[in-house]
């Protein structure tokens, strides 16, 4: 049977459609199942990185599917060039690029376009302020 998130709808609404997941949060125990996703989905690469057995053996156990899929060189190349704009390009590994592109193909994908994401960083110390100002 292929195990998803719905039958966990009851206790946990789903507030959004996917969660993109990383190596860290499996590493460290995070309940992914219970983070308000319709759908969990990776990059193979992540899978990779899951070495240790507690981690393989939570993954294994996990009550729904982990999709694994590839983003889009579209995506990759949109997150490359945002990332050497904001000068991140250098401390990200080639995982975290890749899954930062899933997360921007996925919403392309739901959302039927771009236009709402930044291809642009914020001016230096706007998104602080910007961050500030929500939190009155």
């Amino acid at each position: 049977t292929e195990r998803s998130l719905h039958g966990l709808a009851r206790l946990h609404a789903p507030t959004m459609r996917f969660l993109v997941v990383d190596s860290g949060p499996i590493i460290r125990g995070a309940r992914i199942e219970q983070m308000g996703a319709e759908r969990l989905v990776t990059i193979p690469e992540v899978l990779s990185e899951i070495r240790d057995e507690q981690a393989r053996a939570r993954l294994a156990a996990l009550p729904c599917e982990l999709e694994v899929r590839e983003p889009s060189e579209e995506a990759l190349l949109a997150i490359k060039r945002f990332a050497k704009l904001t000068g991140d390009l250098p401390v990200l590994s080639s995982v975290d690029l890749r899954v930062l592109a899933l997360a921007w193909m996925l919403e392309k994908q739901e959302c039927d376009g771009t236009e709402h994401l930044r291809t642009e960083p914020l001016p230096r110390g706007a998104a602080a302020q910007k961050l500030r100002l929500q939190q009155r």
